[in-house]
């Protein structure tokens, strides 16, 4: 399978296995995850949950699926959260 591109891709996982971009943790990293006060409302469903507290790291899951993490640079993080505060990201219905 072909690597995606992009500014924030190319994860760096580490001691884990790899499948299309996310991780099943194998390593005994302790992430530890936060999410938006919003989602820690019990009316909202599936939030995502974000972990910046291992050095060189930031991980990424969803609250309905914790076994399943993606892990990526702060420096993609932050393109990323640029780019989402900056609109690219927005949906228009």
């Amino acid at each position: 399978m072909a690597e995606p591109h992009g500014p924030w891709t190319g994860s760096m996982i580490a001691r884990s296995e790899r499948n299309e971009g996310t991780a099943r943790m194998s390593d005994s990293r302790e992430y530890r995850f936060a999410t938006a006060a919003a989602c820690r409302d019990p009316k909202v469903g599936n939030c995502i949950e974000v972990a910046t507290n291992v050095q060189g790291a930031v991980a990424l899951r969803e609250s309905e699926n914790p076994s399943t993490v993606v892990v990526t640079t702060p420096e993609r993080w932050a393109v990323f959260v640029a780019a989402a505060a900056a609109g690219e990201f927005d949906l228009t219905m």
